[in-house]
């Protein structure tokens, strides 16, 4: 449904299959409706402003999709989470893929912008033991076996 009008839309985009990654992709300030396909590790963008898509494979069946601004460009950045060898890969919008290690199988990524720089932060979500690992900088406990992390931030006011 549109927050501004109150009017819903269906359309379809997609299958049962595929992953909903939405995030602002472009910088226009909008949610642009995207999704990544686990069988071909496709991604798949519907453009906000002028409703194109365009596609790019990134990552393999097995990998976990995830989307957020790590380079500080308020444009959504694809990332995966590879369970299988706690590594992350991301494809920056400003250009470049980096890996980064961090987690184990069974560990949920919940990248966020943490601690206010900008940038957003490569952290995981340890449901065994209700743990948030953050990459190179501290873990805290909190939660419990079972939990369903959900990253978030307060918008300045």
């Amino acid at each position: 449904m549109s927050s501004r009008s109150g009017t819903t839309h269906a359309f379809q985009f997609g299958s049962s299959t595929d992953k909903p990654v939405p995030d602002d992709f472009t910088g226009d300030g909008k949610a642009d409706i995207a999704f990544w396909r686990p069988s071909t590790g496709e991604w798949f963008v519907l453009r906000s402003e002028d409703s194109s898509f365009y596609s790019y494979p990134f990552g393999l069946n097995g990998d976990i999709p995830t989307t957020a601004n790590f380079d500080g460009d308020n444009k959504a950045d694809s990332a995966i989470f590879r369970p299988s060898t706690g590594v992350w890969y991301i494809l920056r919008s400003s250009g470049g893929t980096t890996a980064h290690q961090l987690g184990t199988n069974g560990d949920i990524p919940v990248p966020a912008d943490y601690d206010g720089d900008g940038f957003a932060d490569i952290v995981v979500f340890r449901p065994s033991n209700g743990t948030w690992y953050f990459i190179n900088t501290f873990q805290v406990q909190f939660g419990l076996n079972g939990d369903i992390p959900i990253p978030g931030f307060l918008a300045a006011q």
